[in-house]
């Protein structure tokens, strides 16, 4: 749960954890990061569900979207 990249992680965990707990429906969330210019942006983050055969939840992709306009 330790990400470097800018992005607000304790705002994150919450999504991830009721992606692998819940029925797998993808959560969002937006956040204000720092993008690797060092400037501040809004971002929309979706968690969605890696499953692996029998439809079991393995895992969580983050997928980002800068807000920006």
């Amino acid at each position: 749960m330790n990400l470097d990249i800018g992005l607000p992680t304790d705002q994150l965990r919450p999504i991830i954890r009721q992606t692998l707990a819940g029925d797998g429906e993808a959560q969002e969330v937006t956040v204000e990061a720092v993008n690797r210019r060092g400037r501040r942006i809004q971002v929309r983050v979706l968690g969605s569900a890696l499953r692996a055969e029998g439809d079991e939840i393995v895992g969580v992709m983050l997928t980002m979207e800068d807000l920006a306009p």
